[in-house]
């Protein structure tokens, strides 16, 4: 029977990748998540890109995880009026 995932192994990896907006590979992931063996973090990170909550660029060795853009808020994308260049 499968293990169980914990939201706490998943929130440990989401923190850790939260810490390096530009990505951050395995590897280096790794050494900052010393609890859990490589082959768990990779399974984890799998889980979290395939449930949208963690963005994968690259391939290989390349590939660094990095959380996905936050979508912008409804105060962020109301209107504020006309733009100097809509104005007649």
């Amino acid at each position: 029977m499968p293990k169980v995932v914990t939201a706490e192994e998943l929130d440990t990896v989401l923190a850790a990748v939260s810490q390096y907006p530009d990505g951050i590979g395995v590897e280096q992931l790794h050494s900052a998540i010393a609890v859990m063996p490589r082959r768990t973090l990779q399974r984890r990170l799998a889980e979290l890109v395939a449930a949208k909550r963690l963005v994968a660029q690259g391939q290989g060795r390349g590939r660094k995880y990095r959380l996905p853009a936050r979508p912008a808020t409804h105060s962020e994308t109301a209107f504020n009026g006309p733009t100097r260049a809509s104005r007649h």
